[in-house]
């Protein structure tokens, strides 16, 4: 049964708030609350946020302590850092007195040059090439040019050694053959002279028979005869010995250039060795000439200084420096409880915020974890167990560039280890959810 206004107007009020409908605008707030209601649950469903698992830690080097020392010691000569400085691989830090050391270096040097010279002088002898003197390198000439000239002094006094001793040779050979001919033309003059008189001795031996001449001719004839055929045979002895003579003297001409050769090739691979020595010696010489400037091996900063003086001396081996490395990237090592450890993995992001910076100005660095210890740990202080989880930043300083903020080995930090993802609803029902899995089942 229906109602108009008037006839409301008169009935009671129990009646007329029973037929009267909802005001309006009631409809409408609760149609508006509605939908903000699911509006909510949908966004609660799909947006997520980090879950995240915190831990306390400290900054430690990513890298030991390095220690500097000197390998031979000396005179320390210059110190040029202090503790607490900032420096660079290869700056250097102090110096050591290094006259001994470049002496050496500079003999083995000077050694070196002067091996060198013989060296290009020998293979000059060697290519046999005379007349022309060695040439050697531009920067030999500037390095020992006192070396090369005694170099070209020796070169031309072998030269002209070998030139004379190969002349007498020659002159020898010139002289036997001279000889030889002689001897030739000799021992042809005696063979007419043996024909001449034989023909003689034919006819004037049947006429001393007959006593028309003295048989003293003849037997004069006769001794004439034999010192002849005497000379001949003594000349054709002599003719041998002559030719082997001269064979003799011209094997000596080249063997004397041989020998020459022989010596320099000889000497040759003797300075040669040296060298290669030489060369060794003055690496290692060199080095100390180096290592005299004390050197950092990593960029860091000054722990300590255990040299103090100029005019000290060091003893090889003794540490000098140690410096705290200051690499690209920071290890951070944080604690974590036993009952967050459960879902950090290596690889996983992390934010790590220097409490020594004001996270809310500089803001934080980012990071991965590295590394999680197998097993838990018990602070010997405060008897926390704990877990240790490495994280390794992706840079090492804060701030702009122009403003740099370096972080140092032990400065406090705080870890945020992203573990995961969970969506607003997840966190609103998980209370529920919570007493729904544990009511009525405690002891």
């Amino acid at each position: 049964m229906s109602y108009n206004r008037e006839d409301l107007d008169f009935a009671t009020e129990y009646k007329a708030a029973i037929n009267q409908g909802p005001p309006r605008t009631t409809a409408v707030f609760l149609t508006t609350l509605v939908i903000v209601f699911v509006s909510f649950l949908a966004w609660a469903n799909w947006a997520e946020l980090d879950e995240v698992t915190r831990g306390e830690g400290r900054v430690i080097a990513s890298s030991k302590n390095q220690v500097v020392q000197s390998l031979e010691g000396g005179i320390v000569k210059e110190i040029l850092v202090k503790t607490g400085d900032v420096v660079k691989k290869g700056d250097v830090l102090l110096k050591i007195d290094d006259t001994g050391f470049s002496s050496n270096f500079g003999e083995l040097r000077a050694k070196q040059a002067s091996l060198q010279a013989q060296v290009v002088r020998l293979k000059h002898e060697l290519t046999g090439v005379s007349g022309t003197p060695p040439v050697f390198p531009p920067a030999l000439n500037e390095m020992a040019g006192d070396t090369i000239r005694t170099e070209l002094q020796l070169y031309d006094a072998r030269q002209r050694s070998l030139k004379s001793q190969i002349v007498i040779l020659q002159e020898r050979v010139k002289q036997r053959r001279r000889e030889l001919s002689e001897l030739k033309a000799n021992l042809e003059r005696i063979s007419q002279n043996l024909k001449l008189a034989r023909e003689e001795e034919k006819i004037k031996e049947p006429l001393a028979r007959r006593g028309i001449v003295p048989k003293t001719d003849v037997i004069r004839l006769k001794r004439e005869i034999a010192d002849l055929e005497g000379q001949i045979r003594s000349s054709g002895e002599s003719v041998p010995r002559l030719e082997a003579a001269i064979r003799e003297a011209e094997a000596l001409a080249n063997e004397q250039t041989l020998k020459f050769r022989q010596d320099a090739q000889t000497e040759l691979s003797q300075r040669t060795a040296e060298l290669a020595v030489v060369a060794e010696s003055i690496r290692a010489a060199r080095d100390r000439v180096v290592r005299a400037d004390v050197r950092s091996p990593v960029e860091g900063i000054v722990n300590s200084l255990n040299v103090n003086t100029v005019g000290g001396v060091v003893r090889a081996g003794e540490t000098l420096v140690e410096i705290v490395p200051v690499e690209e990237n920071l290890l951070i090592e944080a604690k974590v409880r036993p009952s967050d450890i459960a879902f950090v993995r290596p690889d996983q992001s992390a934010l790590v915020k220097i409490t020594a910076y004001d996270f809310s100005i500089y803001g934080g660095l980012d990071g991965v974890v590295e590394k999680i210890s197998a097993d838990s740990s018990i602070d010997e202080v405060s008897r926390e167990v704990f877990y240790l989880v490495t994280v390794k930043t992706l840079s090492n300083q804060l701030g702009e560039k122009q403003n740099k903020l370096s972080i140092i080995p032990g400065m406090v930090a705080s870890v945020d280890i992203l573990t995961g993802k969970k969506s607003v609803l997840d966190y609103l029902l998980k209370p529920i959810n919570k007493a729904r899995y544990e009511a009525l089942r405690e002891r």
